[in-house]
Parts: structure tokens; C-alpha cells; sequence
């Protein structure tokens, strides 16, 4: 049972209808690391928007190239500029020395500041060690990757998570029609967490609903002191907040909105 796999330039999809004919459901792909990845996200994102298939992008971390605000904006602007909406989601894929909890909140807010919704994705040692089961990282959707003896079965889980994940990266050498090579296969512990939470929202949307997530977070961080916006950008925020409003946006606040 494969319920989702990620791909990056060393494992290609060569069928994308076997893909999708053989139950995957997601498939998320490495979009960045040391800057875009040029050579198979572009084609891979838009072959599985088209196949109807859920898609994420990852961002392979590296701390050592960039801060995490910046690599997650230069992230986010890389696949927003080739097209994002419906139930698209990003991932911080947290792998390497260096990263650790505050790091990967940054990031990971920095996204959800813009108005997208992300995961994370980290083995089951790492979110111990590295990431230190940081309690800020739990409103965003779990990847756990956890390969017990990998031989390419499905096996539980080898110790309690500090919190709920979304789906358990059970192998790194499966096989799924469709994709060259070895690929890392997923299964879904508790498919309501997915990130895109079921949206549907567009491009417009999302920019509608950055706008009042920018105003009002401009507002929070600055409790303390009165805060004065000319009047266009009261208008614009005023605009955006009705506009989604009427759009119905506002239920599909979720989880990955949780205050912070």
C-alpha cells in the first residue's frame, strides 16, 4: 500500500497515469536545495497538476546557504511563480546538521505567515535529536520518516511521537509503477491532517487571504505601540478580508493557522 511517494531527480516519473493508476494519491517533489531545482521540479509539477493527483514541494534544507527566512521565501517564490493552489502544499524537508527546532519553526512560519500551508518531514531520530520534539513544530503536519529493517514493508512506527503525524515514510526502497528506481513510499496515519486541509483555494485566494494575514500580523507584533496604516492599505485590507469572506474562506482556517 502506497499512499504517497516524493521524487527528486535521481528517481523520474516515467508514467505519471501508472502513478496514479496504482493508488498514490500525493506525490510531493524535491523543488529546492541550494537553490531551485531546474532540471525536473518544473516538468514533474506540472505533469502531476495535470494528472489530478495532490502535489507538495520540498525544500531540502540547508542552513549553511541561507537563514531560514530567506530560503523559505526564495522557496516559496520559486513554486508560487510556477503556479500554486487547489490542495498544493510545501515541506521542510529537515535532514541535515545544523537545523534544529527555532530554525525549522522559522521557516515553517515564514510560509504559513504568506498564507500557505506546510509539513514537515524528519525521521523519527532526528525530531528527537536535531529538531528536540520542539512543541511549536507540532501545528504543522508531521512527515515522519521511521524505515524500521527497510526492506519495503509497511511496519509500525518504532517509538511514540510527541505528537500525531500525518503519514509514516515507512521505506526508502519501494517500488510504484510509473517512477524509475527506488522510491520513498508513505502511508497515511491520519489523512485529516492533511496540510491543504481539503482546500480548494486559488491563486487569488491565497493572495487575498496573505494580504489579512499580513495586516493583522503587522498589528500582532506590535501590542504594545499604536499603529498607524495609511488609509490604502486599510482599504486593501478591508477589501481582501470581505472578498474572503464572501469567497468563504474563513472555515478553512485551520490547524496550520493556529496562532503563535
Amino acid at each position: 500500500m502506497v499512499d504517497m511517494v516524493d521524487v527528486s531527480n535521481y528517481n523520474p516519473i516515467t508514467d505519471i497515469n501508472a502513478v496514479k493508476a496504482s493508488g498514490v494519491q500525493t506525490v510531493y517533489i524535491h523543488a529546492f536545495e541550494y537553490g531551485p531545482n531546474q532540471q525536473s521540479f518544473p516538468g514533474n509539477w506540472q505533469m502531476i497538476h495535470d494528472a489530478g493527483i495532490q502535489r507538495g514541494a520540498y525544500c531540502f534544507a540547508r542552513p549553511d546557504a541561507y537563514n531560514s527566512v530567506n530560503q523559505a521565501n526564495e522557496f516559496v517564490d520559486y513554486v508560487v511563480g510556477l503556479g500554486f493552489g487547489g490542495t498544493d502544499f510545501f515541506v521542510l524537508d529537515a535532514e541535515v546538521d545544523g537545523i534544529n527546532g527555532s530554525w525549522a519553526y522559522s521557516f515553517c512560519n515564514t510560509v504559513r505567515q504568506r498564507g500557505y500551508p506546510i509539513a514537515v518531514y524528519a525521521s523519527t531520530s532526528y525530531l528527537y535529536g536535531n529538531l528536540g520534539a520542539d512543541s511549536r513544530l507540532s501545528v504543522f503536519p508531521l512527515i515522519v520518516a521511521d524505515y524500521g529493517p527497510n526492506d519495503g514493508s509497511i511496519h509500525p512506527i518504532s517509538q511514540t511521537l510527541p505528537w500525531k503525524p500525518w503519514a509514516h515514510q515507512y521505506t526508502s526502497v519501494g517500488s510504484v509503477p510509473g517512477v524509475a528506481g527506488q522510491v520513498d513510499c508513505n502511508v497515511f496515519v491520519n489523512p485529516n491532517l492533511n496540510p491543504s486541509g481539503g482546500s480548494d483555494l486559488t491563486q487569488d485566494e491565497h493572495n487575498q487571504l496573505q494580504l489579512v494575514f499580513q495586516g493583522v500580523s503587522a498589528l500582532l507584533k506590535k501590542p504594545d505601540a499604536t499603529v498607524v496604516l495609511d488609509q490604502a492599505t486599510i482599504n486593501n485590507m478591508a477589501t481582501a478580508i470581505a472578498q474572503a469572506v464572501v469567497n468563504g474562506l474563513i472555515p478553512h482556517l485551520k490547524g496550520n493557522w493556529s496562532a503563535s
